[in-house]
């Protein structure tokens, strides 16, 4: 309900008619603006909003510079400080703009002068007229913005002249005014509607921290005392709250009639709520005796694990009222209550879920909620015009396709984006559009002359489109017919009947490129056309609806105001701030607003109003009172100070005073007390500690408990808590939903969730298993696919044969410390193809590299695994250059070589009536063998067996002479000398096969217990996983298990594995135990 609206509706209810007419209710700068209009001199002036007064202070910025050769010698004396700032200099009277972060912190710096300068033209007093007189860069913009000439004027200049008009004015429910505004109002004779929380005069009220500061100035200890004892009898809440009423009154006019009416508040139910507002009203003393009040519910204090929970319980606690008033004379009603927050936006992704109409009883209304919110077309332009920032990178682009006013703009269905989403997952994208705009954005970050690596080169959006295309043109299952190193390779993923769609997705993500151009390329313009661009770029991609045409109007409105009072150039960076603005605007009231049902707004001067129900959440320590940052720029001068500007921190205890005052029956509170920054526990605001330590010292409860304990309810982080059912409990619920949780979750005698991985947790009888496998007559082994299972036959389970994917940990939280393992894997094999300089100077481009300090390590970390394994090579008698790579292709029919590729037709071996072809690369092999970069360990060999098993069993050739293992992290031959090669082949696809229906337990830090040791070892290893915090243990796969699960019964899983993959394995471990003898 807006003030607006209020105060129509009471006039009407007052009126004998219920007619108001002839009445205008408008804001204080809708009122500014008609005074202008109808004044002479100021007719075709304006008050220029934040964002005016930044870009025109912007423009004269970049003038200046733009005019640097002809200033004078002490002109250029005034704005040198503007030059340190921007780290420019100076040659031959023109300015070098070499400094990058020019471009970055002009805007900043406007918007930080624009602040201070609004604060000037309304707070400045008799102080602007001095600064004025000074010489120094700001005065200088200021006069040149603020010229008789200009478009631009400000407070303290049209209210001193403005004529004052004909008709009456009255200022109704102003929580505080500048002073120069009630000096124009008291000439025009204007009637105030004030309401005050006290009745008697308490502008000589002191709060702690000014009689602190008073006491510690007086001399003498008379005086002290006397103070002392004048502050005693002063209602020391009301003092500590009251400062920015205190001042507003004492800033109204002496000569000013004042009418006092006071309305008594009712004590007839003795609660603790209306003996804190009578105390307020007649400013009481502290007691000498405390009085006492038996418990009650009108002030209550709610603590919440998150705001989720925070807004549940609140929705309970007003059920749980409206049903203990529904028989009263006039029951409680939803529309009753009022809920404020710091920041409502915070809460308003949850308020649909929480208030849904399954879950609550009552309707809801947000005030002031975002109009972004319910815009998808504004929701998609915010994210397209951040795709620059984002560098195009794969999941925000992919990202662009949930928005319906861009899938309607193209036409697509949800059916479509699924399939895109499908291609797209397909491939390996990591950001930019082209490998030209790639290499572009890295030179632009790191500002040298850099070459993309051709792998980098391969990661971008146009390369896996093209991927797509040509695997257009490749039969399945036949492999690359034609191929070039400067052709994408295809990958075979889209139907013919579909390409019209995927013409679609190339021609809209590689028409980005130009369409953003402008922004990520820095561009330049003027506001005028930057608007038409925008408004271009919204039309091109998006369809927009009746509701958008605001946004549509805040842009050309912008743009018309600024021509002809802005002539720069301006890039996105600046324009940015802008659209900002304007994306975050709030409704006055949401389309969803009613007056039927509970009204939530954020907790502003001018929102506040009488209702029976009045709720503040989110009023934890580090969200209230606000705090103010402290402006460099802003000057005063004591000997002459700028009038008085409440603080956020005097505006947010007023604002709690006032929410006090305007609880007609209950005061509701409530907070998380779990930080959502770092996770620690919260207290609540300082204000409801004040608020409690009022109520301790004034009032007592025959429990002899102090109320903060009594009113302060502590709610589990469980919506379906027992607590809530349970027919004892203080609190309940009323959320169907939980209830039926709460059912199921404290069943008698239920039964636990069956183990999402049986094998791990019961009888497993391997035999039956294998019989129960239907073997295909023909198997397609590729090699990369054998590869990733052996490494990790646990990830290859979930991913391949269940088809569940764990979300990948987050990357770059500890990369400004150290490389990650595979990334010094890429390093270490682009060692054998580029000199370590190079590579360590790409990856500092690329940002692989930490920063500062640990750069340095980093590298000596990098140079020395490199040089040690360039000597390991050498040790093995492999030379560098020699190093190649296998390919074993179906549609290769002889051996050739392309380039350092020895291609070479698939194996295919025959076993029990079942056909093996084997396809794919060895990344890295030389003559003397197979290179793996591991240990003599089995936790490492059983990762590589497979792949050597394959590649004994390749055909004679006079390129691979020597098959032995080369263990590259030791500099170690491995010569196994296998009595059947196939046979140990074999007998490891049959495990291969067993393991893609049932998980295998052998994860290669377990191989050695598994495989050699006893089920009291195995048991040993298993239990670390849980018990160990070290690193090199953690796996988010085996890290879900036992979150799912639990540990998992290492008996039964040796019994039923141990055997069995002692014989799948046994060409191998009789090799390590003939080592070992």
């Amino acid at each position: 309900l807006t003030l607006k609206r209020y105060l129509l509706q009471k006039l009407t209810d007052t009126s004998s008619a219920k007619i108001v007419s002839g009445l205008e209710i408008v804001s204080l700068s809708q009122a500014m603006e008609q005074f202008l209009l109808a004044d002479v001199e100021f007719a075709k002036k304006k008050e220029p909003s934040m964002q005016e007064l930044s870009f025109c202070i912007e423009d004269q910025i970049k003038q200046i510079f733009a005019g640097w050769s002809n200033l004078s010698e002490n002109e250029r004396g005034l704005f040198s400080p503007l030059l340190a700032y921007f780290h420019l200099s100076e040659e031959e009277g023109k300015i070098i703009f070499t400094e990058s972060r020019y471009g970055i912190r002009l805007p900043t710096l406007s918007d930080h002068v624009s602040h201070v300068f609004t604060q000037y033209g309304t707070f400045g007093g008799t102080f602007v007229k001095a600064w004025l007189e000074e010489k120094g860069w700001q005065q200088e913009i200021w006069k040149r913005i603020f010229s008789k000439e200009s478009l631009w004027t400000y407070p303290l200049q049209f209210l001193e002249s403005l004529t004052a008009p004909s008709f009456e004015i009255y200022l109704f429910h102003f929580s505080f005014i500048p002073k120069i505004y009630i000096e124009f109002f008291t000439k025009c004779d204007a009637v105030v509607y004030q309401l005050s929380p006290c009745s008697v005069f308490w502008e000589d009220f002191y709060s702690d921290s000014q009689s602190a500061f008073l006491l510690r100035s007086m001399q003498r200890q008379e005086d002290a005392e006397e103070f002392t004892l004048h502050v005693s009898k002063q209602n020391r809440f009301l003092a500590n709250m009251g400062k920015l009423d205190k001042k507003y009154f004492s800033q109204l006019s002496k000569d000013a009639l004042s009418y006092d009416f006071y309305a008594p508040i009712s004590s007839a139910a003795n609660s603790l709520l209306s003996n804190l507002q009578n105390d307020l009203l007649a400013a009481k003393e502290k007691p000498l005796e405390k009085r006492g009040i038996s418990e009650d519910a009108s002030i209550q204090l709610h603590v919440a694990t998150n705001r989720y929970r925070e807004l549940e319980i609140l929705r309970d606690r007003i059920t749980d009222l409206l049903a203990k008033h529904q028989r009263d004379e006039n029951p409680l009603t939803p529309e009753d209550v009022m809920v404020f927050a710091p920041d409502m936006s915070l809460y308003e992704p949850y308020l649909a879920m929480v208030f849904s109409e399954e879950e609550s009883p009552f309707s809801y209304s947000i005030a002031d909620g975002k109009r972004i919110s319910q815009s998808s077309f504004l929701q998609g332009f915010q994210h397209l015009i951040s795709l620059p920032k984002e560098r195009f990178s794969k999941n925000v682009v992919e990202k662009l396709f949930s928005f319906t006013s861009f899938l309607e703009k193209f036409s697509l269905s949800q059916d479509d984006v699924s399939l895109l989403r499908k291609w797209v997952e397909r491939l390996d994208i990591d950001w930019g559009l082209d490998d030209f705009q790639r290499e572009e954005m890295f030179r632009k970050e790191y500002e040298n002359d850099f070459t993309l690596p051709k792998r980098e080169k391969m990661r971008t959006w146009k390369y896996a489109l093209d991927q797509l295309l040509f695997g257009m043109g490749v039969i399945p299952g036949e492999g690359q017919v034609f191929y070039s190193e400067n052709w994408p390779f295809p990958i075979a993923e889209v139907q013919m009947e579909k390409a019209d769609l995927l013409g679609k997705l190339y021609r809209v993500i590689l028409s980005l490129e130009e369409a953003l151009g402008p922004i990520y390329n820095d561009v330049e313009m003027k506001i005028e056309d930057w608007t038409r661009y925008l408004l271009s770029l919204a039309e091109k991609y998006f369809i927009s609806s009746e509701e958008d045409f605001w946004f549509w109007s805040e842009l050309e409105n912008f743009a018309k105001t600024m021509q002809g009072n802005c002539s720069s150039l301006f890039s996105f960076r600046s324009i940015e701030r802008f659209l900002e603005k304007i994306l975050s605007k709030k409704n006055s009231s949401a389309p969803s607003f009613s007056l039927q049902g509970v009204r939530f707004s954020s907790l502003q001067m001018g929102k506040i109003l009488p209702c029976k129900v009045f709720c503040i959440i989110g009023m934890s320590e580090e969200a209230f009172p606000r705090a103010d940052k402290k402006d460099a720029l802003l000057e005063n001068d004591p000997g002459n100070p700028l009038d008085y500007f409440p603080s956020s921190t005097d505006i947010d205890r007023h604002l709690f005073l006032r929410a006090i005052i305007s609880a007609q029956s209950y005061l509701y509170l409530s907070y998380s007390q779990i930080s959502e920054k770092d996770g620690k526990e919260l207290e609540p605001s300082l204000l409801i500690l004040e608020l409690f330590a009022y109520l301790d010292g004034s009032f007592s409860h025959p429990s002899k408990k102090s109320f903060f304990e009594l009113m302060r309810k502590v709610h589990p982080s469980l919506s379906f808590d027992k607590l809530y059912f349970s027919l004892d409990g203080h609190v309940n619920s009323f959320s169907k939903t939980s209830f039926l949780a709460a059912l199921s979750y404290y069943k008698e005698n239920k039964k636990p969730p069956p183990p999402f991985l049986p094998e791990f947790f019961s009888h497993f009888t391997i035999k039956m298993a294998k019989d129960l496998l239907k073997p295909e007559r023909k198997v397609t082994v590729d090699i990369a696919t054998l590869s990733k299972f052996a490494r990790h036959p646990c990830k290859f389970y979930f991913e391949k044969t269940l088809g569940f994917f764990l979300e990948e940990e987050k990357k770059g939280d500890n990369k400004e410390f150290f490389v990650s393992p595979l990334e010094r894997s890429f390093l270490r094999k682009d060692s054998l193809h580029k000199p370590l300089e190079r590579i360590l100077e790409n990856a500092k481009a690329k940002g692989s590299l930490p920063i500062g300090f640990f750069s340095e390590i980093a590298k000596n970390q990098v140079a020395q695994e490199v040089e040690k394994f360039r000597e390991n090579l050498l040790s093995m008698e492999v030379k560098e250059e020699d190093i190649f790579k296998v390919c074993l292709k179906s549609s290769c029919k002889a051996l050739f070589w392309r380039g350092k590729s020895l291609q070479m037709p698939a194996v295919v071996l025959k076993h029990d009536d079942v056909e093996y072809t084997f396809v794919g690369d060895f990344a890295e092999v030389s003559s003397e063998g197979l290179l793996f970069h591991g240990e003599d360990s089995l936790e490492d060999l059983v990762k590589v067996w497979p792949l050597y098993l394959v590649f004994q069993n390749l055909p004679d050739s006079e390129f691979l002479p020597k098959r032995d293992l080369l263990l590259t992290k030791e500099g170690k031959r491995k010569s196994f000398h296998l009595a059947d090669s196939k046979q140990a082949l074999f007998s490891y696809l049959s495990y291969f096969a067993l393991a893609q229906k049932h998980i295998s337990p052998l994860f290669p830090k377990w191989a050695d217990t598994l495989l050699l040791g006893e089920e009291k070892d195995f048991e040993k290893d298993v239990r670390s996983f849980q018990n160990s915090s070290s690193q090199m243990y953690k796996d988010r796969y085996i890290d879900w298990i036992l979150t799912r699960d639990g540990l998992p019964d290492a008996s039964l899983v040796f019994q039923n594995w141990s055997s069995y993959l002692r014989d799948a394995f046994s060409s191998l471990l009789e090799i390590k135990k003939e080592g070992k003898r």
